[in-house]
């Protein structure tokens, strides 16, 4: 078992202790936190995507869409972590991309990071007479190592 794998493992268990019933389960998969996004207003977000959505809201022609946390061992894309986003400044999606990248080579220096475990991918749709970004996490972990590199370099690094 990789080391990432055990650590989603881990996490699962931890996040099973927790568990209340919900709907038939014996927990709530996606809790939910409410957040006033600029120019949205209150939104209703699930709480482990919350700080990539207010990064994404904190640069310039930026608005989101949907989003999800995804699901603990997600099984496949579907169950990834995402968030669907238009941006309508043309400087906006390359510092996006720069920073993912960066991000990809700055985490800890750890090998297991940098050789590929830590995946983010972007990708361009056309929808409804628009360009529409989604940004897709490997997983709830990869996401959680994303935000912590970023909130140690500031909401836009260099």
């Amino acid at each position: 078992m990789e080391p990432h794998e055990a650590q989603a493992l881990r996490q699962l268990a931890a996040e099973a202790a927790r568990r209340k019933p919900y709907r038939g389960l014996d927990y709530e998969p996606h809790p939910k936190e409410i957040v006033c996004l600029p120019q949205v207003g209150d939104t209703e977000l699930d709480v482990g995507i919350v700080a990539a959505v207010l990064w994404l809201h904190s640069l310039s022609g930026v608005t989101t869409e949907w989003s999800c946390q995804g699901e603990v061992v997600p099984r496949n894309d579907t169950y990834r972590p995402y968030v669907i986003f238009y941006c309508d400044d043309p400087v906006t999606v390359p510092e996006v991309l720069r920073i993912l990248k960066d991000s990809e080579h700055g985490l800890s220096g750890s090998p297991t990071i940098t050789c590929g475990y830590f995946k983010t991918r972007v990708e361009v749709e056309w929808y409804n007479g628009r360009v529409r970004y989604v940004l897709r996490w490997h997983d709830r972990l990869s996401l959680q190592s994303f935000m912590e590199w970023l909130s140690q370099k500031g909401p836009h690094p260099r």
